[in-house]
């Protein structure tokens, strides 16, 4: 984790944490769902990560099983809100 001061805001801390992310390992092992998070966490600050990750495992789930690969046969839906605010922050950073 980087090194934090006790004077960062959220969005200051959010930023120090994708670029530990993406600094600290190989291109092929970044975490892009996190690294995706960690951006929207800049314009969300209260955006929870792991609940957030969860909701995206469920996605994939419910894809897979909808392409007929193994996978649990129930899954919960997804938050909507979690899923606004990530897709809502990256509309907005692709047009920046």
């Amino acid at each position: 984790m980087p090194e934090e001061s006790l004077n960062d805001t959220p969005q200051q801390r959010a930023r120090k944490a994708f670029i530990d992310l993406v600094t600290r390992e190989e291109d092929a092992a970044i975490d892009l769902a996190q690294a995706a998070l960690l951006i929207a966490l800049e314009e969300y600050p209260d955006l929870d990560i792991a609940s957030c990750i969860t909701q995206l495992d469920l996605l994939a789930q419910r894809v897979r099983s909808e392409l007929g690969l193994p996978g649990p046969k129930v899954y919960p839906s997804p938050s909507r809100s979690c899923t606004w605010k990530l897709a809502n922050a990256l509309a907005y950073r692709s047009r920046a």
